[in-house]
């Protein structure tokens, strides 16, 4: 057998991935894809809170209010595992591999 791999996958469409798959592919790379997904959730967070971000006090709701808890990695970080988690598992189900071992 020969055992095909999309190099290059990223930014490719549904339909390219499937198309591929139909026509013997058994491996896609999507690392830029999840590149970018990563830093979506952390882009978007970041542009939204830009106010809370900027210093360590001081923010809409009051100029002695604290930000600690939006610059905080903990809560940015996790933005972007959220939306390449969700990227993971939108590709999983595009390559008919969700819920498989």
């Amino acid at each position: 057998p020969v055992y095909l791999v999309f190099h290059g996958g990223s930014g490719s469409s549904k339909k390219e991935y499937l198309d591929a798959i139909s026509y013997g592919v058994v491996k896609v790379n999507l690392d830029t894809d999840l590149q970018y997904a990563y830093l979506t959730g952390i882009r978007d967070y970041v542009l939204g809170k830009k106010d809370y971000i900027m210093q360590q006090v001081g923010n809409p709701d009051g100029e002695d209010k604290p930000n600690k808890k939006y610059f905080d990695p903990r809560v940015w970080v996790r933005e972007g595992e959220k939306t390449m988690s969700a990227r993971v598992k939108e590709a999983l189900e595009d390559f008919n591999t969700a819920g498989q071992v």
